[in-house]
């Protein structure tokens, strides 16, 4: 069974992200007890769903040893986002570390390379998981739920969190939650743009969760 395509695309068009490299894996990667995947936003894109069964159909992208090598030819000083559909390549929820690495070595070159993953962080992943945060591949941990998002960020690592109505900066159970200015600003603010050039998202090493509005 294949582990799932991947396609990158090296100039976004997507309004969120700007003009910066960005790809989509296989539906295949997603782990299937991830929490967000009856309201997941690239399978509810109109764009980004077709995309992504095309890859998942095997129409588009390419294997997983292809794709990073596509990736390590990406332009110096290239801002690149992993998975704006999809999630990390697995096997029955294990991530894969000899792909993951290898994908981490293929960044080393770009300005900020940054990606989210639902597989849960546990005693298998969490190596995986550690070695290409700590890399310069900032792999962010999506939750759910407050109580999770501060359980995973008291645990070190870069955490986003799906949140309902809440402000663009709130505190829960001491841990600091900032919202993504791209909702925060209705949209005027795309990733290439975010911190000034630096990324949210990118940061690894941050004092604060991530907070993501549900749309």
């Amino acid at each position: 069974m294949s582990i799932g395509f991947s396609a990158l695309t090296t100039i976004s068009k997507n309004k969120k992200t700007g003009p910066i490299a960005v790809s989509s894996s296989s539906w295949s990667t997603c782990p299937p007890e991830c929490g967000m995947k009856d309201e997941c936003y690239a399978m509810k894109g109109y764009h980004t769903r077709l995309h992504g069964d095309a890859i998942t159909r095997q129409d588009r992208g390419v294997p997983p040893e292809q794709f990073i090598k596509q990736v390590a030819a990406l332009r110096p000083g290239t801002m690149f986002r992993h998975d704006v559909g999809g999630d990390l390549w697995h096997q029955r929820g294990q991530v894969d570390h000899t792909l993951l690495r290898n994908l981490t070595k293929a960044v080393q070159h770009l300005s900020h390379a940054w990606t989210y993953t639902h597989h849960k962080p546990n005693g298998f992943n969490h190596a995986a998981l550690r070695h290409a945060t700590a890399n310069g591949f900032t792999v962010n941990i999506s939750t759910e739920n407050l109580d999770d998002a501060v359980k995973y960020y008291k645990r070190g690592y870069p955490v986003t969190c799906v949140v309902n109505q809440m402000p663009e900066r709130f505190t829960h159970k001491g841990v600091t939650f900032v919202r993504c200015q791209n909702q925060c600003d209705g949209g005027q603010t795309q990733c290439i743009g975010c911190g000034n050039g630096e990324p949210m998202c990118a940061k690894a090493d941050r004092s604060y969760v991530i907070a993501f509005e549900k749309h």
